[in-house]
């Protein structure tokens, strides 16, 4: 394995290495540094406010009633039991089969981080926690992944929260995805994960819930789905709040304010209400009416003030946080002291500060999870032939073609010398025109500057000429990119995790895990050196 500071790496954006390195720019809208010396004073301040523990053990219980438990989870359990217990946070929403990469690295990373955590503090345990955002109901998100450029489709024929969607139809994705993953040496071991908890009646949740215990359990990671009445019970005082008060946004704007004068692009912005109904006609959001009462989006449902408000009472299950709303909602039910996501996850929560003071709730510490690449022994051979260090193979495909064009034919700097060349000699044309006639200097510079233009067009052409006379070490060049970084993003963001673990086994997760170093978020690299273990 390979580890490259996330920070150091070229296809991140300006402002996620900005908030990596911590700049002064982005500083005022991030949490303080996580250390050991921090999230004690943290931890101290969630004991004080939380309040929710009891409710989470209930929902936690009930909802790993049917699940044989291994020794650490329930070691995290009895840990979630006590005031001394914290959680390491990290969300998602189901996905099928676990979807892309990331959905399984920041799983690792939250369990990585709860170990650090718990050996820092010794009087408190760490317990990683994975939140499942069940309610969420962007299907085209979740549906479909490629395997191997074989597409595999999810079409539940049904709207509204996924997590509630039933299986049905997932068998058969599990057969076409046997049939894609046929040969390789774990394969068998990989379809029996995925098929072990499509019983009857299972939901989407249900089985996103079951593949992330036959993954993580023994490293004891307890996942748990928040759509529960009883959670949403103990949030109705926020909820009553952003109905009549639309506290998101006042609080959000003014934060949204600063970033803006500071030059940083927010991810989200708050609406008047961020609040979605929950029922028959799917999940919609709430808005305020022109008589003053509340309508739901896209039917035809409108409630007063006062039906909206007991409604909220008695079916508070009914009801559901937007995007800028659920992280309130999640801290309030768990003791997190750390959250660890995506880029795009931490840019939206460092718009919260104030609805978080507002409701003086700890903001858990931001962390950005790690990334990782995998890299088949097909293409680590190919990389070898052309020898470039690995951290050269994060630059674009059109920069690397560029350079093997270069050293490949003693043009690595172009025709960089002979314009230098040019420029020292129209150097002392000019001197001479100068003092033959002032007037000729103007007619120096335009020839100067066509000469050069001229060196440019030829440059390019030799250029596209080298090319063409390498076109299968160029197409080389941009398959290994493609693998690298496919599409231009990175691996995680576009491939599913199941083909690694059916080639190399259970033992491939433990690798990844080992490999990453908590408060070093990290691109981690493993470059496999034989098909098979």
């Amino acid at each position: 394995m390979h580890r490259f500071p996330l920070h150091s790496m070229p296809f991140l954006g300006p402002i996620e290495r900005e908030m990596l390195n911590r700049t002064s720019r982005v500083v005022p809208f991030l949490t303080p540094e996580l250390s050991a010396e921090n999230l004690l004073i943290q931890a101290g301040q969630v004991k004080e406010s939380y309040s929710s523990r009891e409710i989470l053990l209930r929902i936690l219980r009930e909802q790993y009633a049917d699940t044989v438990l291994t020794t650490r989870q329930k070691q995290n359990l009895d840990s979630l039991a006590r005031e001394s217990g914290f959680c390491v946070v990290t969300a998602h929403q189901p996905l099928l089969f676990g979807g892309k990469g990331y959905f399984l690295y920041k799983a690792l990373t939250a369990i990585r981080l709860a170990e650090w955590a718990s050996a820092s503090l010794p009087h408190s345990t760490f317990v990683p926690v994975f939140v499942l955002g069940s309610e969420d109901h962007d299907l085209e998100e979740v549906r479909h992944f490629s395997v191997f450029n074989d597409i595999i489709s999810w079409d539940p024929g049904e709207t509204g929260p996924i997590g509630k969607m039933s299986c049905s139809g997932i068998p058969d994705l599990v057969s076409q995805l046997s049939a894609t993953l046929q040969g390789l040496p774990h394969a068998e071991e990989m379809i029996g994960i995925l098929s072990k908890p499509l019983s009857p009646g299972k939901t989407f949740s249900g089985m996103t819930r079951a593949i992330l215990q036959e993954l993580l359990g023994e490293q004891g990671l307890l996942v748990v789905d928040l759509d529960h009445p009883e959670a949403k019970a103990a949030f109705v005082p926020v909820m009553e709040d952003e109905l009549i008060h639309h506290r998101v946004r006042e609080c959000v704007d003014p934060v949204l304010e600063a970033m803006e004068t500071a030059g940083i692009r927010h991810q989200a912005t708050g609406r008047e209400i961020n609040l979605f109904y929950v029922d028959r006609h799917g999940r919609n959001r709430i808005e305020v009416a022109d008589n003053g009462g509340f309508q739901i989006v896209d039917t035809e449902l409108a409630f007063s003030q006062t039906q909206m408000m007991k409604l909220l009472h008695d079916h508070p299950e009914r009801f559901s946080p937007n995007v800028l709303l659920r992280p309130v909602y999640q801290q309030m039910l768990l003791p997190g002291l750390i959250f660890t996501g995506g880029p795009g996850e931490l840019a939206y929560w460092m718009e919260l500060t104030g609805i978080f003071r507002h409701w003086a709730l700890p903001m858990p510490f931001l962390y950005r999870r790690d990334s990782v690449l995998m890299i088949d022994h097909h293409t680590a051979r190919k990389m070898e032939k052309f020898g470039w260090p690995l951290e050269e193979w994060f630059s674009s495909p059109d920069e690397l073609v560029a350079r093997y064009v270069r050293e490949g034919h003693a043009f690595e700097q172009g025709l960089e010398k002979q314009k230098t060349e040019v420029q020292h000699m129209m150097k002392e044309v000019r001197e001479d025109c100068a003092r033959i006639d002032p007037t000729l200097v103007r007619s120096q510079e335009a020839a100067e500057t066509a000469m050069l233009k001229q060196l440019d067009v030829l440059e390019a052409k030799m250029v596209r000429g080298l090319k063409h006379l390498h076109e299968q070490e160029i197409q080389q060049i941009r398959n290994i990119c493609q693998k690298i970084m496919p599409e231009g993003n990175l691996q995680e963001r576009q491939e599913t995790f199941l083909p690694w673990m059916a080639r190399y086994g259970r033992t491939w997760i433990n690798d990844v895990l080992q490999t990453l170093e908590p408060l070093q978020p990290s691109l981690v690299v493993k470059i496999f050196q034989e098909e098979h273990h």
